[in-house]
């Protein structure tokens, strides 16, 4: 049996967990969201990165 908090009924219980849980749920997509952007961004460097080192290696011999 889960108990409730002082003077919550069930179902003031209940809404306040489903908004508890749209809540956290937005935050996951939103970190998820800014991950994907991360990871992008970090690919898109390392792509970068590797034409320097080229143009470098071109320019050295």
């Amino acid at each position: 049996m889960v108990q409730l908090p002082d003077g919550m009924s069930r179902d003031e219980a209940l809404a306040a967990l489903r908004q508890r849980r749209r809540v956290v749920t937005q935050k996951i997509a939103n970190r998820k969201r800014e991950l994907r952007a991360l990871v992008a961004e970090v690919q898109s460097l390392e792509t970068e990165l590797a034409h320097i080192e080229q143009g470098e290696d071109l320019l050295s011999s």
